[in-house]
């Protein structure tokens, strides 16, 4: 099972709302109104210009720290309030939020008002591409992976998953030729940037998610680790330290047997859960499962596969 998790949203915007000017003359039939209500009126329709900014800017913090119910909650509550500063980089980080809490028929119709808005942005057919996907419509995700890909700008991520949908689909020889040129362009990034951590990440999912390579895996994690906690940039620092890189390593020590490490980590993982998310807490629950089957606990793993179905069938 692939995660999500892999386009983010990584610049934010900010900027001071400027009111008109309003009129000079009061409304007829208000000269004996105590107080001047035009320019009540003004400093009102300022003071939510500034709770909308506000509000906006909370939701982003949400996002970023993984309170993915509350950032949605925020970025659709200013948007009603104000569209016109719903712009693309928020819708973008809505969508992620949607995806991340299963919300997949939401984040498609988000993203074909993005391609609409934007059509030369790979980004925008990535996003429609991942919603898909985790809808089930394969084919649907393949053309969209397919558009994305036509661009000469885009990342290796649509690579990535442009090769695990022929995976799915089961097509080894398309996944073949997309895993080759994900990986040779992962290296070229991490050889021109050895602390490029979204390569580094992406490359050890390339390599578990496809059964490649397990060897390197650690070491890729161990390392994206690193580069992160050393980072001073706030995106989704403490959150991918706390649970998903725990979460990786737990499938990582699962494909080499470790079920009782494995079991572990995905413990650590469990006690920093973002709010919300379902695939990958149904895919914490799936490897449980599968560790306590190993481990010939029957029981306990038929009760945590069954709880990883019911919280997202396409686990």
């Amino acid at each position: 099972m692939m995660r999500k998790s892999v386009y983010v949203v990584v610049f934010s915007v900010w900027f001071w709302s400027c009111a008109s000017t309003p009129p000079k003359q009061k409304p007829e039939g208000m000269a004996g109104v105590e107080g001047d209500i035009v320019a009540i009126e003004w400093k009102d329709g300022f003071t939510l210009e500034k709770k909308v900014d506000r509000l906006f800017d909370r939701a982003y913090e949400d996002y970023l720290e993984g309170d993915y119910e509350n950032a949605i909650i925020g970025f659709e509550s200013a948007g009603l309030l104000n569209s016109k500063k719903m712009e693309y980089w928020r819708r973008s980080a809505l969508i992620y939020c949607y995806l991340a809490t299963g919300r997949y028929k939401a984040a498609q119709n988000l993203s074909e008002k993005l391609m609409k808005q934007r059509p030369n942005d790979w980004g925008a057919y990535l996003n429609a591409a991942l919603s898909h996907l985790w809808q089930g419509k394969l084919k649907e995700a393949l053309k969209y992976f397919e558009l994305a890909n036509d661009f000469a700008a885009h990342e290796p991520t649509v690579n990535l998953y442009l090769g695990l949908t022929h995976k799915l689909m089961n097509k080894p020889k398309l996944f073949e030729t997309q895993f080759q040129i994900a990986e040779k362009d992962y290296l070229s990034i991490m050889t021109n940037n050895p602390t490029d951590e979204q390569a580094v990440i992406e490359l050890a999912y390339l390599y578990l998610y496809s059964d490649k390579k397990l060897n390197d895996v650690k070491d890729l994690l161990e390392k994206a680790e690193k580069i992160i906690e050393s980072s001073d940039w706030r995106e989704q620092k403490q959150i991918w330290i706390d649970f998903y890189l725990p979460h990786l390593k737990g499938i990582w020590l699962y494909k080499n047997g470790n079920h009782q490490e494995s079991i572990l980590m995905f413990a650590d993982a469990l006690q920093k859960v973002p709010s919300g998310i379902r695939l990958d807490l149904a895919e914490i629950y799936y490897y449980l499962g599968k560790n306590y089957q190993a481990l010939h606990e029957r029981e306990k793993a038929y009760e945590f596969l069954n709880k990883a179905l019911t919280l997202d069938p396409l686990v």
